[in-house]
């Protein structure tokens, strides 16, 4: 049940930097409009574990995909915890 809470945590904190990272890439009002920033950016994601494979095979492609749509220029950094929290 730990490991259950842990991992919900970690998704919540995941979602809550992917966020403001995201939030980041938008245009300003003084930009005159538009949905995405021409400087670009870098946004992390870390996964917590390779064991559940929906980890790679869902959330980390779909991730990337609405990362590129929201902000083209933005870079995504990934990493693995591999169920080490230190990591």
């Amino acid at each position: 049940m730990r490991t259950r809470r842990v991992q919900a945590l970690f998704v919540a904190a995941v979602l809550l930097v992917v966020g403001a990272g995201i939030s980041g890439c938008g245009s300003s009002s003084s930009s005159g409009g538009g949905g995405s920033s021409d400087k670009g950016g870098t946004i992390a994601l870390l996964l917590p574990e390779t064991k559940t494979t929906r980890y790679e095979e869902q959330d980390k492609p779909n991730f990337e995909r609405r990362v590129r749509e929201l902000c083209p220029k933005c870079t995504v950094i990934y990493a693995n915890a591999d169920q080490d929290s230190a990591k």
